[in-house]
């Protein structure tokens, strides 16, 4: 169970099931839960095989539309509690009609007992042994039957109420795998993607690692300007242990076969320059960062192909970069308001140094300072976005330590 804690007093906050308005145990205050909570929230009902538990999750998910793929696990809970319903109404139908044949097979045992000529005892022996053919051999077959017909019509929830009762432990397993397979072959991987995100069979989580880049391509292509998808993965939670988490980005403008996107949140704290001087972006520690260490582990070999260079301007020459920061412009550009520039930083951003304040707050959290690539008006510094939300042209000194940074790319949905 997740351990939440209260933003008054740092207490464990507790939540009922499928509720997003929790109390702290220690001040007994009440307080709604973020965005980032309530999700968190969401997933932890969707860790319990159980369809009172999946509707909790449905109703979370349903409040927060559009924050990390809150929409996609609000169809899967829905397709879930409908499984679990007829799964339900199967096992029940299963278990009445074993109890009745129980009870068939005890009364007949019953009465052979009482019998006490062999002839009787012949009958009866054939009466057993016509329902243990109908237990162990006709009905299985009859099932087997029913399943054939219901994968071959896509009715795959009926399909696999019916194999949880007389398949083997892998059938479903299996099946999930196969049809993942098919889907991949069709280029459906967005289906194909969520169907072995389901299983742990073969290599289903290898296959998944590599179909991720053209289910991220189909699922950016659906997007527009000003919605989130997630794309990549950083250390976000500050928790190497529980590995990296998929980073969500904002949708800043479509071009033909590409989008611009911009990290929902800041994702670290970095210098823009290691030295006090003044310094292009191009020329930047933190444009080697970026473009080396941030670009290598936030994006597999099948992203990284996916990301457009960029051409940046450096002393009259031409560079060009696959990771880099907007501009005053562009900030000013894709940006209407400075409200829609507020940004909260990650975990991990915060433990790195950025510093944010409850002056202004996004989503429930503090907003932070965040670089922008233009050169600032003050000597040896560069452009960046307040907490306000504001750009500040005179920005501060390349060597500040507590601005966060928010990556920003270009990426090509044509297929290679």
């Amino acid at each position: 169970m997740a351990n939440f804690k209260c933003r008054y007093c740092g207490g464990d906050l507790r939540f009922e099931v499928g509720e997003t308005v929790g109390k702290c145990l220690a001040c007994k205050k009440e307080q709604a839960a973020d965005d980032d909570t309530a999700y968190a929230l969401g997933m932890e009902q969707m860790s319990y095989d159980i369809l009172t538990r999946y509707e909790a999750a449905l109703r979370i998910f349903q409040t927060i539309p559009g924050v990390k793929d809150a929409d996609e696990k609000a169809a899967a809970c829905r397709a879930k509690i409908e499984e679990l319903k007829a799964r339900e109404e199967e096992y029940k139908a299963a278990a009445l009609w074993r109890a009745a044949q129980e009870k068939l097979a005890a009364q007949a045992f019953a009465a052979a007992r009482r019998r006490r000529r062999i002839i009787k005892w012949s009958i009866v022996g054939v009466c057993v042994l016509l329902l243990i053919l109908a237990l162990v051999v006709f009905l299985p077959r009859r099932a087997q039957s029913q399943i054939k017909k219901f994968l071959a019509a896509g009715d795959y929830d009926r399909a696999y109420n019916l194999m949880a009762v007389f398949s083997d432990a892998n059938a479903i397993l299996e099946s999930k795998y196969d049809r993942a397979a098919a889907l991949i072959a069709d280029a459906d991987y967005a289906a194909a993607y969520l169907l072995l995100g389901e299983i742990d069979y073969k290599d289903s989580k290898e296959l998944r690692d590599r179909i991720r880049p053209a289910y991220e391509r189909e699922v950016l292509s659906g997007k527009n300007a000003g919605e989130y998808a997630c794309f990549g993965a950083y250390e976000q939670d500050d928790d190497t242990d529980n590995g990296k988490e998929d980073i969500e980005w904002l949708v800043l403008a479509k071009e033909g076969d590409s989008v611009l996107l911009i990290s929902r949140y800041a994702l670290d704290c970095r210098r823009f320059h290691g030295e006090s001087g003044d310094v292009t972006f191009a020329q930047s520690d933190l444009c080697v960062w970026l473009n080396e260490t941030f670009l290598t582990d936030a994006f597999d070999a099948g992203e990284a192909a996916m990301l457009q260079d960029t051409a940046l301007e450096s002393d009259g020459a031409e560079a060009s970069v696959k990771v880099f920061l907007l501009s005053s412009a562009a900030a000013e550009t894709y940006f209407e308001k400075d409200r829609d520039r507020w940004c909260a930083p990650t975990a991990a951003a915060v433990a790195h140094g950025a510093w944010a304040t409850d002056e202004y707050s996004v989503g429930g959290r503090p907003t932070v300072w965040w670089w922008l690539s233009s050169p600032g008006s003050l000597p040896s510094s560069a452009a960046c976005v307040l907490n306000s939300g504001a750009v500040s042209p005179e920005g501060r000194g390349v060597n500040n330590t507590f601005l966060a940074v928010r990556p920003a790319i270009w990426v090509n949905l044509a297929e290679n």
